[in-house]
């Protein structure tokens, strides 16, 4: 359990009603630090989050990222 727990969301909300992220990130041999911002930003509580790396890392974080 997280040291601060997040406040829990109202009932009849949608992600829309929590923020969208975009996160632009990365390089060609970097790939960790766009998805550990990606997710930290999914654990904070935004309710979307884009991220916006180069084609080359696509299909690779692509895969990392799905749950």
């Amino acid at each position: 359990m997280s040291r601060f727990p997040l406040l829990p969301r109202k009932n009849n909300t949608s992600k829309s009603d929590y923020g969208h992220a975009l996160i632009i990130a990365g390089s060609r041999d970097m790939a960790g630090a766009p998805l550990m911002a990606s997710l930290a930003a999914l654990r904070s509580g935004a309710g979307l989050v884009t991220l916006a790396v180069p084609r080359g890392l696509q299909a690779f974080l692509s895969k990392k990222a799905a749950p």
